[in-house]
């Protein structure tokens, strides 16, 4: 009899409910990994247009001089307020310190008897239209005049007193060569010269250095609201001028006084602060601009320059249009509008990668990451730029959404 050794009997455990349930929530991942690797949700890139417009509180800098003048007793303007004008041109007659009124009254008062002296001694017989048309224009202009003054009549005094002037030195000078001199004439001639002498040590005539704007307007802040300083200004300074609290009167040095601003009357600016980043006014961009009070013209202008600090933003906008009615306006709310125009797409498409906007391109079910610059983004959509001319991104490309 042979003696067998009993087989010691195996027990099989079958993959139980938990283990399908862990096998079939991997291959359920990844099947989704593979699904969303190999099928991208897309979107199709395409051209369209967003409407933006924004009201800023914005203070005016003008690219202006101002020129003074040593201290004198008296200045006649030649020029007015607003007016254009060229290189040379007179913009006004200043009389030194020194300056004796006395002078001038018996200047006048021999100019006054060499006309008398020559309309009613030598010409009282003669019939002259020439002389008659100009000594009524005289009277017209003089009553004008007194109208202005009066408040009954309307029109620039400074510009209508500049008329009357030449007016006058018009007819000084038809007499002088319409009359023949006698001894008398000749002897008011002669004090009028050595009068006109000693005006003429005390007058200097001031002329434009170049062409612009003339104003005699001065708020105190032109020196620190400059186009030559734009770049040095601060929130505050900026603040302190939309506030009102910074506006101060203009003081006369020992030696200097102001006399006149000449503007560059197509290079201006306009600055505006902001508390948050306002990203449609990116460098170049072009908006369209009116200003509260003066809604009939409309002003073409660009950003320039943005300037960060710690309680905000300062953004320079630059304007090349006539000046216009803003000569003498320091703060003014402007409407600020343009239409962004590109390629159009939905504010999610755009992705941000190492600090850098842009979309992913699809092609192929491969994704390119194309940068962009975001123009505006508004109710949903953007309208982007590609940062770089790579023909990738285009009207109708599928994009990842």
């Amino acid at each position: 009899m042979v003696y067998r050794k009993p087989q010691r009997r195996t027990n099989r455990t079958r993959p139980g409910r938990k283990f399908f349930m862990i096998m079939g929530g991997l291959a359920a991942g990844i099947f989704l990994i593979v699904f969303f690797v190999l099928n991208v949700s897309t979107v199709t890139a395409q051209l369209g247009k967003i409407d933006f417009d924004t009201t800023q509180s914005t203070v005016i800098v003008r690219d202006e001089t101002v020129f003074n003048a040593e201290n004198y007793g008296k200045a006649t303007f030649l020029a007015t307020e607003g007016e254009r004008v060229a290189q040379g041109t007179p913009i006004a007659e200043v009389y030194k310190w020194g300056y004796n009124d006395k002078i001038m009254s018996d200047l006048l008062e021999t100019q006054t008897k060499i006309e008398q002296y020559q309309e009613n001694d030598l010409l009282h017989d003669v019939i002259d239209k020439d002389l008659e048309a100009i000594n009524q224009s005289i009277a017209d202009k003089s009553e004008l005049i007194s109208a202005i003054i009066s408040g009954t009549g309307q029109g620039d005094l400074v510009e209508e007193e500049k008329a009357l002037r030449q007016l006058m030195e018009n007819k000084q000078k038809y007499l002088h060569e319409k009359v023949n001199a006698d001894s008398q004439l000749e002897l008011y001639y002669e004090q009028e010269a050595q009068l006109l002498e000693r005006v003429d040590s005390w007058r200097e005539t001031v002329t434009a250095p170049a062409a612009g704007v003339v104003s005699f307007y001065f708020d105190g802040c032109e020196a620190l609201l400059n186009a030559s300083n734009i770049e040095q200004l601060t929130i505050k300074n900026i603040n302190d001028i939309v506030n009102g609290s910074a506006l101060t009167q203009v003081v006369s040095s020992e030696t200097e006084r102001p006399l006149y601003r000449l503007v560059n009357n197509y290079k201006w600016y306009l600055l505006i602060v902001s508390t948050k980043p306002i990203h449609e006014f990116e460098n170049d961009n072009e908006f369209m601009i009116a200003f509260k009070d003066y809604i009939d013209k409309q002003y073409t202008g660009k950003v320039v320059g943005k300037r960060e600090e710690e309680s905000g933003f300062i953004y320079a906008i630059e304007i090349n249009d006539d000046i216009g009615p803003l000569l003498n306006t320091r703060r003014a709310d402007a409407t600020i509008r343009t239409v962004f125009e590109g390629i159009k797409v939905p504010s999610k498409s755009v992705k941000t990668v190492e600090d850098v906007k842009g979309v992913y391109a699809v092609k192929n079910k491969e994704k390119t990451f194309v940068p962009v610059n975001v123009l505006i983004d508004k109710g949903g959509f953007s309208i982007i730029k590609p940062l770089n001319d790579s023909g990738i991104l285009k009207a109708g490309q599928e994009i990842e959404e």
